[in-house]
Formats: C-alpha cells, sequence, structure tokens
C-alpha cells in the first residue's frame, strides 16, 4: 500500500499515513509563526521508495485578539487545559467560576453586563455555570447574541430543570440520558490510533441547527444556529483535553480555535487583495489580476524585481525565472506567492498537462451538466477567471486529405493538357 507524509520546513515528519483504495488520504500538522511558510508531501511506494515528492505552500496571518467570557463551575480539567491554551494562543480570556453557593473564583473582568458583552466576541458557560446565572445575566447575554455575540453551551453535566428551559429558549431541546457514552473522534481530528472520549448523558434536538462536529459513528456533538446577528452553539463532548494528556496539545488547540471561529462575533472581511496564482512553475507564464498600476514582482533575495505590464483590466502575464516565494507589490502593499521547481510535483504537473490538452479538444457538448476544468498553459490565469471575453468554442483544424486530392486532380489536369499540347506539335513537325 502506498503512503504519504507530510513533513516540516525543518525536514521531520509530522504526519503520515496510508493511501485509501480510492486514492485519498488526510494529513494534518502546525504552522508555527507567522508568515511565508513551506511544507512536503511526499508519496512512497509500497517498499517505502520515493515516488514523488509535492511542495505545500501556506502563508499564515496573523488576526486580532479574541476576547472570551468563561462562565463555569468548579475549575475541572477541560477548563484547565482550555484557560492553558487560551493563554498561549494570545486570547483575551476572563473567567468566573462558582465554586460554591455565594463562592466565585474571578480571573479577570467575566462580568455578564451590556459594555462587557459588547467588547466580547464569545462567552462559554457550562452546565453549572449556566445555573449560577441572575435573570439579569441571562438577559443581557440574550440581547448581546441578538447584536452579535457568539454564546456556546457546554452540557458537560447533569442540567437543571431551569437550565433545560432556558436552553430550549435558545433552540436546544435536552433530555437526560441514562449514562455517559465513549466515542471516538479519529475521523474529524485525523487521529491514526483509536483514543476515546466522552459523550455527556444528554441527548439533543436542535431543529434548524448544523451539526459541526461528529463522531466516528455520526453522533453530533456540536450544533449551531444562527440567532439574531449572533450564534449559540452547544456541545457534549466533555473531555477534550484528553489530547493533550495524550501529547497532542496541536490537535486540542485546532479542535478549541476552530470551534471558537465557528461561534464568535462575526469580524468584518480582510481587504480584498490581488488574485495570486494557485499554482505556479518555474518557466511557466501565470496571470495576476487585481493589480494597481505600478505592480511588480520581487523574484529573489537579491533585491531585483520584475515591472509588471498591467492591463485595463488590472492583470498582468509574468513569467517566474526562478523556484521558491516570490512577493507581488502593488499599492503600497505585498503579498508572497510560491513558484514550484520543474521538478516539483512531476506527476501532478503531467497530470493537469494532460487535463490542459484533453479540454482544448473536447466538444463542449460533452461538457454538458459538468463544470469545466480551468486549462493550465501559455495563456491561463492560476488563480480565477480572467476579466470577461467572449466564449467561443474551440476549433479543430480542417482535414487535409480533401485539399491534397484536390491538388493531385488540378495537377493531373495540368500535366496532360502540357502532355497533349506536346504530341500535337510533334505531329504537326
Amino acid at each position: 500500500m502506498r503512503r504519504v507524509e507530510l513533513r516540516d520546513p525543518a525536514g521531520g515528519i509530522v504526519d503520515a499515513v496510508d493511501v485509501a483504495a480510492a486514492g485519498t488520504f488526510r494529513l494534518a500538522g502546525p504552522a508555527r509563526g507567522v508568515g511565508p511558510v513551506k511544507f512536503q508531501l511526499r508519496l512512497l511506494d509500497e517498499a517505502h521508495a520515493l515516488v514523488d515528492t509535492v511542495s505545500v505552500p501556506i502563508v499564515v496571518t496573523g488576526g486580532d485578539t479574541l476576547r472570551v467570557i468563561v462562565r463555569a463551575g468548579p475549575i475541572n480539567p477541560e477548563i484547565k487545559y482550555f484557560r492553558r491554551w487560551a493563554e498561549d494562543a494570545g486570547l483575551a480570556t476572563s473567567l468566573t467560576a462558582a465554586l460554591t453557593e455565594g463562592i466565585t473564583q474571578n480571573d479577570g473582568d467575566a462580568r455578564l453586563d451590556a459594555g462587557s458583552l459588547a467588547a466580547a466576541d464569545v462567552v462559554l458557560v457550562d452546565a453549572r455555570g449556566w445555573a449560577s446565572l441572575t435573570a439579569a445575566d441571562k438577559a443581557a447575554l440574550s440581547d448581546a447574541v441578538e447584536h452579535g455575540l457568539g454564546l456556546l453551551l457546554r452540557a458537560d453535566a447533569p442540567l437543571a430543570p431551569e437550565t433545560i428551559a432556558d436552553w430550549a429558549a435558545l433552540g436546544f431541546k435536552l433530555t437526560a440520558a441514562a449514562t455517559p457514552r465513549s466515542i471516538t473522534l479519529d475521523r474529524y481530528l485525523g487521529l491514526h490510533d483509536r483514543t476515546a472520549f466522552t459523550m455527556a448523558p444528554v441527548d439533543v434536538d436542535a431543529p434548524g441547527s448544523v451539526t459541526a462536529v461528529s463522531s466516528d459513528d455520526a453522533t453530533g456533538l456540536l450544533w449551531w444556529h444562527s440567532r439574531g446577528a449572533g450564534r449559540v452553539g452547544l456541545s457534549r463532548l466533555v473531555d477534550s483535553y484528553r489530547l493533550v494528556l495524550l501529547g497532542d496539545a496541536e490537535r486540542y488547540g485546532n479542535l478549541w480555535a476552530s470551534t471558537l471561529e465557528l461561534i464568535s462575533r462575526p469580524r468584518p472581511a480582510p481587504p480584498s487583495g490581488p488574485r495570486l496564482p494557485g499554482t505556479a512553475w518555474v518557466f511557466e507564464r501565470v496571470v495576476l489580476c487585481g493589480l494597481g498600476a505600478a505592480a511588480r514582482v520581487l523574484p529573489s533575495a537579491d533585491g531585483s524585481d520584475v515591472a509588471l505590464d498591467v492591463d485595463a483590466h488590472g492583470c498582468a502575464g509574468y513569467w517566474p525565472a526562478t523556484p521558491g516565494w516570490q512577493t507581488l507589490q502593488s499599492d503600497g502593499a505585498a503579498w508572497p506567492f510560491y513558484v514550484r521547481g520543474a521538478d516539483d510535483g512531476a506527476s501532478w504537473h503531467a497530470s493537469l498537462d494532460r487535463q490542459a490538452t484533453l479540454d482544448l479538444v473536447t466538444p463542449p457538448s460533452s461538457a454538458v451538466g459538468s463544470p469545466k476544468p480551468a486549462v493550465r498553459g501559455p495563456n491561463a490565469a492560476a488563480t480565477g477567471p480572467a476579466p470577461s471575453a467572449p466564449s467561443l468554442p474551440p476549433s479543430a483544424p480542417m482535414s487535409r486529405w480533401p485539399w491534397f486530392f484536390a491538388w493531385l486532380a488540378l495537377t493531373a489536369a495540368i500535366w496532360w493538357r502540357e502532355r497533349r499540347g506536346f504530341r500535337l506539335a510533334v505531329r504537326v513537325a
């Protein structure tokens, strides 16, 4: 069975898996730090000999600090490891933990008044934490969600009847189950060893909600739905911290990061930049669009640059002469993109060339009902469509045989005429 490896920029193996019978696989690895970074995918045959390598370039961008308010019951391992991860990830987190009636542990300002909630991005509340909220807290939360706040509910313990009623009003109908249930998340997390997690003893009916995380047996674990301008989510996964205990803090962080990104207050979209090539090989033309009039490419570390001839649509063709990271400069900003070497992903490169050739000769009628793949080649844009132009069907050259026979007939007729005239001249003489 063939195998694929994902190697980090230092050459270390961060993940490896056998290729499925359908030719699919899934790998994951952490990107440490902000900026351009290149991973490498290596395909091995049955004898673990190298077949091909493909660069996996990514650009990691920094985001704004996420502001999180946590309202919980007594500190448990899940809250403990969440706080540790949040601090390492640079989140601004404040906590109020209800230890016993009338006694709380506070870390930062975790009040649920209008001002604090307007400044927060997401509020995380577990079952015991919700039971400690006042009616004013709940009303402030509901109003803040309508105005964009994200609210994540954790059904991690038996729920009080009042909590069940409150959460039903938020769109999640819960009923107590007999016992906690053991589940696995190997498929969702990309784990290769069977790892057991715990699902809270509660059944969830979430009409109109989206199931964001499911166990390997398709049991829902995390749901969310929109409420006004914000979102409300519910999770019944109790012990994701087991990932940390198993030495997989990176997947634990990825799980929480994706969850908070899904639930938290929406942020304005970053300004759109130029359309960069998704795939670019050295010595092959790529098209860059969305450019200013004085756009340039810095292709190498020596500072040399190439001025681009930008057309009226804001696009320009570029022929990279060196592989590696290159930088597009336009309108006072810079965007990195990666150019592959000639031998980078040779099998993939050949497959794209083959498909591009087939696209050029396949009649349009054969592609009805299916999207047409992007055509690679000297006039193809690597990312997104080029400026609109009249759509013309591909043309094929006319067969040359009819022209050959016409030439042959004409030549024979001229030859016969000349030969007949020569015979007449001889007889007269």
